[in-house]
């Protein structure tokens, strides 16, 4: 059976727990007095807007960073004190009263890019928005709504878009130009098989023609020594020589392998106009090159003139 506690016993252990209780107190106050120290060096430092609502919504603080860039210098911090947030004209342009609500019945929320027609500084900005609910014993006692502004980044996402969408556009036109081009150089290949071919047939095919033909008249009169109509058939063959090597040449003239493209464009002047018989102003400046004497050349930017 244990010994009872004298009356000194006791009230020497109700000492000793009364010295417990003040050091315990002693150090619960150091450590709230020091959660305070960081809480308030955050509070009045960190680079976004927070602020302080009791369980009605009523804005109990807000930090400098949200009077100095969301307010821009044209409010105070008592222009915030004791409003309700749900009826703060900011919050009502973003339409943001039932996200704010559900923070006050208890819920987090976490919104991106939320847009605001118009802060209290009179700008119009983005933000990403965070809010926590405060509880005590269970029951939302208020809450804490932090504003990140990402109005730079948004500005810079959206013309990021633009410059992208621009130049979406302009590979689009660039690729129908080329197409148009493509389609172009097709139809220009096919026009130049034809008029090569109509060309075969009513020149160069023509004078053979009427070469076999006189080479059979003569066969047929025996006229071996029809000297005449020889002569005459050589020439149609020369002159259909001289068409081949003319469409040779226009197929791919060898100057241009040789010489400048304004001494080509000059050559191919004068045969057009010795062939067709024109007068085409070649307004050209004629002028020594190196290594060509006397060759013409084109001054740049100098029209031609027909």
């Amino acid at each position: 059976m244990s010994k009872k506690p004298t009356y000194e016993e006791i009230e020497q252990r109700i000492v000793e727990l009364e010295t417990e209780i003040a050091e315990l107190r002693i150090r619960d106050d150091s450590i709230i007095k020091e959660l305070s120290t960081r809480y308030s060096s955050l509070f009045q430092s960190v680079p976004a807007s927070i602020v302080l609502l009791d369980k009605n919504g009523k804005i109990k603080d807000i930090n400098p960073y949200h009077v100095s860039h969301i307010g821009k210098g044209k409010t105070a911090r008592k222009d915030y004190l004791n409003y309700n947030i749900l009826e703060f004209p900011s919050v009502v342009a973003a339409g943001l009263q039932d996200e704010h609500k559900r923070v006050l019945n208890g819920e987090s929320i976490n919104l991106k890019s939320v847009h605001y027609p118009l802060t209290t500084g009179g700008l119009s900005r983005f933000f990403n928005i965070r809010g926590v609910p405060l509880f005590k014993d269970n029951k939302v006692i208020g809450a804490i709504i932090i504003h990140e502004d990402i109005t730079k980044h948004k500005l810079a996402e959206e013309k990021l878009i633009e410059l992208n969408n621009t130049l979406n556009k302009k590979v689009k036109e660039r690729t129908n130009d080329l197409m148009r081009l493509n389609e172009h150089l097709v139809y220009s290949e096919e026009m130049e098989r034809s008029n090569l071919a109509s060309d075969l047939h009513d020149g160069i095919a023509q004078i053979l023609a009427i070469s076999v033909s006189r080479l059979k008249d003569i066969k047929d009169h025996d006229s071996v020594y029809d000297l005449g109509g020889l002569s005459e058939i050589q020439a149609h063959i020369e002159h259909a020589i001289r068409e081949i090597r003319m469409m040779i040449f226009q197929l791919c003239p060898p100057i241009l392998k040789d010489f400048d493209i304004d001494i080509s464009l000059g050559f191919l002047i004068e045969e057009m106009n010795e062939k067709y018989h024109a007068d085409c102003d070649q307004g050209f400046t004629f002028a020594p090159k190196s290594g060509f004497c006397n060759a013409p050349r084109l001054s740049p930017g100098a029209p031609i003139h027909i």
